[in-house]
């Protein structure tokens, strides 16, 4: 019975723990620079660069959130999931 009980707990804590969510989507701000970004989601999955342009992908399961940067602020982001 303990067994099945830290298999449950261990799972729940795993899935429990992903940053991206809908209240960490709603903190993100046009004009924040990439650091304050990773405080919010932790870093992310992907990142690819294009002529001074940034898009950064964070992910968990069917749940992404996209931000679009240049020179290091935030123009753009939206969501898929949440």
């Amino acid at each position: 019975m303990r067994y099945w009980f830290w298999i449950v707990m261990c799972v729940v804590s795993i899935t429990g723990c992903s940053k991206v969510n809908d209240e960490n989507y709603a903190r993100l701000r046009v004009g924040m620079n990439y650091d304050e970004v990773v405080a919010i989601l932790g870093k992310a999955d992907d990142c690819d660069a294009v002529l001074g342009a940034r898009s950064c992908v964070w992910q968990s399961g069917k749940k992404q959130i996209t931000v679009q940067l240049m020179g290091e602020k935030v123009i753009l982001f939206s969501a898929q999931g949440l």
